[in-house]
């Protein structure tokens, strides 16, 4: 089954230049509570994102998808996923957290 996480201002902005337009701990902390040892399915962008918060600490996640067109690409501890339709077949019976 695929879940959303997502966090948006009141504008419905997401993020802007790879960060998050806020810093509120109590959301860092949900978050962090929320994906800790979950399958997780992240964009590149958003790994990247999260990559610059976390510094060089691995993510908390049981498993961790990225999902892009960049066939050649090589993420440490990561999956990447350029073939969506596949993926979601193949893993149909897995919980996956899909974080936006």
């Amino acid at each position: 089954m695929i879940n959303l996480i997502t966090a948006f201002d009141g504008n419905y902005l997401i993020g802007k230049d790879n960060k998050l337009p806020w810093h509120y701990s109590q959301d860092l902390q949900y978050f962090k509570k929320i994906t800790l040892n979950q399958n997780v399915l992240i964009g590149y962008e958003t790994y990247k994102s999260l990559k610059s918060y976390l510094k060089n600490k691995l993510f908390n996640f049981k498993k961790t998808y990225v999902a892009s067109l960049k066939h050649d690409l090589e993420l440490p501890n990561c999956t990447v996923v350029s073939d969506l339709q596949s993926f979601m077949a193949s893993n149909a019976a897995q919980d996956i957290l899909l974080v936006e």
